[in-house]
């Protein structure tokens, strides 16, 4: 949920301060409590703050370039989509 209303679309875009939830269901807690605990020590990236106690992520900013932490070659991309 963004906001406190359902999403339904995965590439939905959010903005900065929005909140992000998840529902009451306890199937759904359940998964994401899993998460949590999987990921004990995992730092979030800079633009989202996240509470890992209400389970609840924040969009702090829009991210920036040196954000991704993956290594990508933008002009490989727009090469490819150019054809």
């Amino acid at each position: 949920m963004v906001n406190g209303k359902k999403v339904t679309i995965p590439s939905a875009l959010v903005n900065p301060g929005d909140t992000i939830t998840f529902r009451d269901k306890a199937g759904v807690q359940k998964l994401i409590q899993a998460n949590i605990d999987a990921r004990k020590g995992y730092v979030s990236p800079d633009w989202i703050a996240t509470d890992s106690k209400s389970k609840t992520a924040k969009i702090v900013r829009m991210p920036i370039r040196e954000d991704v932490r993956l290594i990508v070659e933008e002009q490989l991309v727009v090469e490819f989509y150019s054809k």
